[in-house]
């Protein structure tokens, strides 16, 4: 009767899932933050991080950790599926290393980047597909600084694929800088940039480095991106004209989709129709 609730007792708790405190000091072979808790015992500014895919940080904050600077290794960069759904890396400058499709297919949404610097250099310095079909629905880039070097996998063309097939509904880069260098020989081709969903620009900041041909060729496909379901406000406007190759301000406000100009004219329609009626 004892040996029998003692096996009932030890296969009872073996299906228990035991909190775990894990720090960035050691080697972080496994990480659920419905479980575990991550620690800085050691005081660590400069991290070098990596984990399997399938990783779930939701909500972590790494800032409160004291981490100053993050630099992925590549592990969990290829094959996706890590969750940093809520976590916070403001005022973190985040290095991605040698490599290609860093943070490609993982859940990003409602992570706060505020404040962060992103270097986002891939491979050879050069990023190919960082955010490649990530969920970055919500996140919030607002001041941040990301730069991001094209992709030159040859001298016959360079990619500009940043956020490429991401979903950003509802991110926001407002007072971002985005800043790009393009300066490769190749041939620039701008593929899925910006993904898909609106987004915020208000008082963002373009700027694009290289040859002047080059630089037409990017600034006019990503000029394409700008749809009438993203918010830009007059400093977009004063901020980016020149990069984008217009006279001034006014001219370049022109030529991007603005959607409170567009609901004025579907609010202005429906009253002309509601007058109608009322005749």
């Amino acid at each position: 009767m004892k040996l029998t609730r003692i096996l009932t007792t030890v296969i009872a708790l073996s299906g228990l899932t035991y909190a775990a405190n894990i720090d960035i000091g050691s080697n972080i072979a496994s990480f659920d933050t419905a479980n575990d808790t991550l620690t800085n015992t050691g005081g660590i500014t400069n991290w070098t991080a990596g984990w399997a895919d399938g990783t779930n940080f939701t909500g972590q904050d790494f800032s409160a950790l004291g981490v100053t600077d993050i630099s992925f290794d590549h592990a969990g960069g290829n094959g996706g599926g890590n969750v940093y759904a809520g976590v916070i890396f403001d005022g973190i400058t985040l290095v991605t290393g040698t490599g290609n499709n860093y943070f490609s297919n993982d859940n990003f949404s409602g992570a706060s980047f505020v404040g962060s610097t992103l270097n986002l250099l891939g491979e050879g310095s050069y990023g190919n597909q960082p955010f490649l079909n990530a969920d970055l629905t919500n996140a919030d880039f607002t001041g941040a600084t990301i730069n991001y070097n094209s992709y030159r996998a040859s001298t016959a063309t360079q990619n500009v694929n940043l956020f490429r097939d991401a979903t950003l509904s509802g991110a926001n880069f407002s007072d971002a800088v985005l800043n790009f260098d393009i300066s490769g020989t190749g041939v620039s081709v701008v593929d899925g940039f910006f993904g898909t969903g609106a987004i915020d620009l208000s008082g963002a900041l373009f700027n694009f480095t290289g040859d002047s041909e080059h630089i037409d060729t990017v600034a006019a496909a990503i000029l394409e991106t700008f749809t009438s379901a993203n918010t830009y406000d007059q400093d977009f406007y004063d901020n980016n004209f020149a990069t984008f190759g217009f006279t001034d301000a006014a001219t370049f406000a022109a030529a991007v989709p603005e959607p409170s100009s567009l609901a004025l004219i579907g609010l202005g329609a429906l009253v002309m129709v509601s007058k109608r009626r009322k005749a």
